[in-house]
């Protein structure tokens, strides 16, 4: 098996974590179906035999980089906790964040591109997509709970998912009306009440 870049240099860990960054960013794009192996490599810069080197898949891939977004997300949540006594601000500073990064890489949200796709994804992919959004709805909802301790644990994870569902769906709008301004109104629209009781 070929394991060598274009440039002759052995894969090493900086190659892998770039092959996840840029799969990561195509496929915020394009989704799964719409990159192959040989766009990876081309915007990596090596071929892909160099990808096969760390992936022997592309489901596996992709699986990894969207384990790399849930821890990489998981250390930004715990951020957030530390940086706001109240949960309800936790809640929308999460929102603020989400829209800033992707409107500043105008992407979508990648396990959100997936996610649209869920029922034709490879196992290990579709899990990814599950722990990413899980993630998400989870830790809204323990705010919800702590801010609101007699809701209902039924409400309680409905205002969790859609927390979720603001940031997925106010960065759908934003994309596709080309208009970035369009995440801050739908947000401004909604997000009042639901950290209301």
């Amino acid at each position: 098996m070929e394991t060598e870049s274009m440039a002759g240099v052995r894969p090493d860990s900086g190659t892998r974590a770039q092959l996840l960054a840029i799969t990561e960013r195509l496929m915020s794009a394009a989704g799964y179906e719409g990159v192959a192996i040989k766009d990876i490599a081309a915007v990596a810069g090596v071929r892909p035999a160099a990808i096969f080197y760390h992936f022997p898949t592309k489901a596996d891939l992709v699986a990894a980089a969207l384990d790399a977004s849930v821890k990489a997300l998981a250390g930004r949540l715990a951020e957030l906790d530390g940086q706001h006594a109240d949960p309800m601000a936790r809640v929308r500073a999460f929102i603020d964040y989400f829209g800033a990064v992707k409107r500043a890489r105008n992407e979508f949200c990648f396990a959100g591109v997936l996610a649209a796709s869920c029922k034709g994804l490879p196992e290990n992919v579709a899990v990814g997509v599950k722990q990413f959004e899980e993630q998400i709805a989870e830790w809204a909802a323990g705010h919800f709970r702590e801010a609101f301790p007699d809701l209902s644990g039924d409400m309680v994870r409905a205002k969790g998912e859609a927390v979720l569902a603001l940031a997925e769906g106010a960065l759908l709008v934003t994309r596709m009306s080309g208009d970035q301004a369009a995440y801050d109104r739908v947000v401004a629209a909604i997000l009042p009440r639901l950290v209301e009781r």
